[in-house]
């Protein structure tokens, strides 16, 4: 049995309805239809639909453009494209990146990321450059240098704020300076916080002035960058060194104090006067001491025992922890019987003022006790 499609104009057995209606021969017809036009069988369809196929690869072009990195829907915009003054622009930058990039492959990899220090003379900071005569500075004797590595310094000073730690112990300041021109120009590394900065590796030349400039725009952009890092200022730290440089001493021979140690704590030390040297500091070895005398007098107490200390200050400096209390100095000791840390200076005033103490501590406690506990008692304000 079978069914006429009036829009197919055809005999479709009552089977294979459903698989006619959902082809694409039968969607064809039906847009003829609308379009007022014949339907056509269903061989010519199969014809019509081997040709449209075969003339598809040839109608595909290239619709993306190199230079521009663009894509474009169809060739027409991408003709209209290529006529452009904007595409005229970026296809002759393109051209000319792409023949630099090709004598740069022919060079090492690594002569392109080489950098080299900077010289005696220039500012860390900008492209300025000074000299003294006509020769090179790397020639010069000792004296002009640190005349030079001086004048090189107070222009940083002035210009760009920037200052050395220590000056009045500084004896190689040409040293110094050529130091702190090796970690800027050769290990684009920023002074205060350690932070290397890399230009990309097209060219050799680029590279250098990308990397420069960004080590020094960081430097002068972020606050509090314009400074050596001073080292290590912790003197735990310094104490832990020197402790460290002591033990490997033998009795033949001068010690050899870290460089941490030197010249108020910096790691360039070398540069300034060795004679100075920081003062011992070694933290006792007795575990009941909760508290550390710096060599400058002032006393810090245990984190441990922050309840104890926070009712003072948490540094307190020596002459007036010796002038306190008529003159009495006191002594910090901890007692077998009281586990907490207290001051006393005889035995009849400590007596007394742990009574007192007491006391007060029994009234705050009973006080917190009415307000909380005894709610039935009439309300003390």
């Amino acid at each position: 049995m079978t069914y006429l499609c009036s829009s197919c104009k055809a005999d479709v057995p009552i089977s294979e309805r459903i698989n006619h209606v959902r082809s694409d021969w039968h969607i064809y017809n039906l847009k003829r239809v609308v379009s007022d036009l014949l339907p056509i069988s269903e061989d010519m369809f199969v014809h019509k639909k081997q040709l449209i196929a075969a003339e598809a690869p040839v109608a595909i072009e290239k619709t993306y453009c190199n230079a521009c990195k663009k894509s474009f829907a169809n060739n027409k915009s991408f003709t209209a494209h290529l006529i452009s003054k904007r595409h005229i622009h970026n296809s002759h930058l393109f051209k000319t990146k792409t023949a630099q990039t090709v004598i740069s492959s022919t060079k090492p990899a690594g002569e392109n990321c080489l950098t080299e220090p900077l010289p005696l003379g220039s500012c860390l900071f900008c492209d300025r450059y000074i000299s003294l005569d006509y020769l090179p500075n790397e020639s010069l004797d000792s004296a002009k240098q640190s005349d030079l590595a001086k004048r090189v310094l107070s222009h940083m000073f002035d210009a760009h704020k920037f200052s050395v730690p220590f000056p009045e112990r500084l004896t190689d300041p040409a040293g110094l300076l050529i130091e702190l021109g090796r970690i800027v120009g050769e290990e684009r590394c920023c002074l205060a916080c350690g932070r290397q900065f890399y230009g990309s590796c097209v060219e050799g030349s680029d590279n250098t002035r990308i990397s420069l400039f960004a080590v020094r725009s960081h430097m002068l952009d972020k606050p509090g960058h314009k400074q050596v890092w001073f080292g290590v200022e912790d003197p735990v730290q310094v104490a832990l060194l020197v402790a460290e440089a002591e033990e490997e001493l033998n009795d033949d021979c001068e010690i050899n104090y870290p460089k941490a140690a030197l010249a108020g704590g910096e790691l360039f030390s070398q540069f300034y006067d060795q004679s100075v040297v920081a003062p011992s500091f070694i933290l006792s070895d007795d575990e009941d001491v909760y508290e550390v005398r710096l060599p400058s007098g002032t006393v810090l107490g245990h984190r441990k025992m922050r309840t104890i200390y926070k009712q003072h200050l948490a540094a307190t400096d020596k002459a007036k922890l010796s002038d306190r209390d008529n003159g009495q100095k006191s002594v910090c000791v901890r007692r077998p019987d009281f586990k907490a840390l207290m001051q006393y200076r005889s035995n009849a005033d400590s007596e007394r003022y742990l009574n007192e103490q007491r006391k007060y501590w029994d009234l705050v406690t009973g006080v917190q006790g009415n307000f909380h506990n005894r709610l039935h008692l009439r309300r003390q304000y």
